[in-house]
């Protein structure tokens, strides 16, 4: 054993403190497998400082206030040469195993990229082959996407198994006419009912991988909440738990036809003040709605919702609960009206904040035309003054980076004037004697 090694060696068997001391200053190796030239601590023990003088010369060790600097470039060692062999007679001495985390991600990085460029053939469909593409350029690029969605955390064939899951799962939603649900998804790709379980771990990779692809990506990325983009995703892939699950509720003077029958529920509950729920299997057997409304009210909120149901402030309307980002059984009962209603009118009741104007834009997109404002527009917040929500720093920066990123989209001069009075109204908020 060198005279360094069995200085190092016998200092540690008599201070445990300096012991924990290297055992730290080694681990900082672990990240990119050298040492760094200096390194700052905070409380070292005295008796550190004094072994660590001796040991390495007063030079290595500068103590200020809580502060300790431990400068292996002032004591000679600045090379990497030098760093590593130090480092290797401290593992020695520490008996510690040596890690180099980047060396181990550049070569898992490319490993998984060979091993994913063998899944292409699964990757048929134009959307499960632009995922696979981002994906080989995130790891040849080593750009880290793959870890910050917590599929490297694991060991390469656990991430490529569940790579080729979602590339397998995207490949049939995009190839195949039918609707699929969620159990008969999992048990074609894995074998299981519960492995695209919503919520789970690839049920949220494949919506957040797919997403950029989708022709609705833009009014998708604006929903700040997660689990309702991923859900609005699995909408537009065509997966859902059950037609009979997803529904929208409304109130108004609707009368339909369905194989040849004549419904009429969702009118009687109406004219007894009460909303009523389609869901989307009812919707999509629908064949003809009767002219009995010239308008659509949408409406963000549900207490408002229920409330205009009861005093039904506007005739001959229809009015839909959006319950925020309108859902697909939402659209779909705008979309058969817009195509069985000539002339009709669009209007919207929402928030103010930019979460309810994106709301508005997507509403906006499938209507085919911007809704008039009912309710909340920019006259109502300067009347509301009083009842605003004022804004956080971050909430202005947001509608301020909006605002610059999408000049022309609906909904600039509510964002405006939430700016101009410093706060947005809330649909509960609005009375019509304020």
């Amino acid at each position: 054993m060198s005279d360094f090694k069995e200085r190092v060696h016998a200092a540690i068997q008599k201070n445990p403190a300096l012991a924990a001391f290297l055992k730290d200053f080694c681990a900082r190796s672990f990240k990119t497998g050298e040492l760094p030239k200096r390194c700052t601590f905070r409380n070292v023990d005295l008796s550190v400082i004094a072994d660590l003088r001796l040991i390495f010369g007063a030079r290595a060790v500068k103590a200020r206030d809580e502060n300790v600097v431990f400068d292996l470039a002032a004591v000679g060692l600045a090379s990497l040469d030098a760093r590593q062999e130090l480092l290797q007679t401290l593992t020695e001495v520490l008996v510690m195993k040596r890690q180099n985390r980047r060396l181990q991600q550049q070569r898992t990085h490319a490993n998984l990229a060979q091993r994913l460029q063998a899944l292409a053939p699964l990757a048929q469909s134009p959307l499960a082959q632009k995922v696979h593409q981002r994906l080989i350029d995130d790891l040849v690029q080593q750009r880290g996407y793959l870890w910050r969605e917590g599929v490297l955390k694991g060991q390469g064939p656990a991430a490529l198994l569940q790579i080729e899951a979602v590339l397998n799962a995207l490949h049939l939603v995009a190839t195949n006419a039918k609707g699929w649900n969620f159990a008969e998804l999992g048990a074609r790709v894995t074998g299981s009912s519960k492995s695209f379980r919503p919520g789970g771990e690839l049920y949220r990779l494949a919506a957040d991988w797919a997403l950029p692809f989708l022709d609705e990506s833009e009014p998708l990325v604006q929903i700040e909440d997660l689990v309702t983009r991923r859900a609005r995703v699995w909408e537009q892939l065509g997966v859902e738990p059950s037609g009979a699950a997803i529904t929208v509720m409304a109130g108004g003077p609707l009368v339909y036809a369905r194989q040849g029958k004549i419904f009429s529920g969702i009118e009687q509950h109406f004219d007894m003040g009460e909303p009523s729920t389609l869901s989307l299997t009812q919707l999509m057997g629908i064949e003809r709605i009767e002219p009995l409304f010239d308008t659509i009210l949408t409406i963000e909120n549900l207490t408002p919702f229920i409330d205009a149901v009861q005093r039904q402030p506007l005739p001959r309307a229809l009015m839909i609960y959006t319950e925020g980002f309108p859902n697909r059984a939402v659209r779909m009962l705008l979309q058969l009206c817009r195509e069985q209603i000539t002339g009709l009118k669009f209007l919207h009741w929402g928030d103010t904040d930019l979460a309810g104007v994106r709301i508005l834009r997507n509403l906006a997109s499938t209507m085919g035309e911007v809704p008039a404002l009912f309710r909340c527009g920019p006259k109502d917040i300067a009347k509301h003054q009083a009842r605003l929500i004022r804004l956080t720093p971050e909430q202005r920066e947001n509608i301020k980076r909006d605002l610059n990123t999408h000049p022309q989209a609906p909904g600039r001069e509510i964002l405006e004037a939430v700016l101009h009075h410093d706060g947005w109204l809330e649909q509960e908020a609005w009375e019509s004697k304020a």
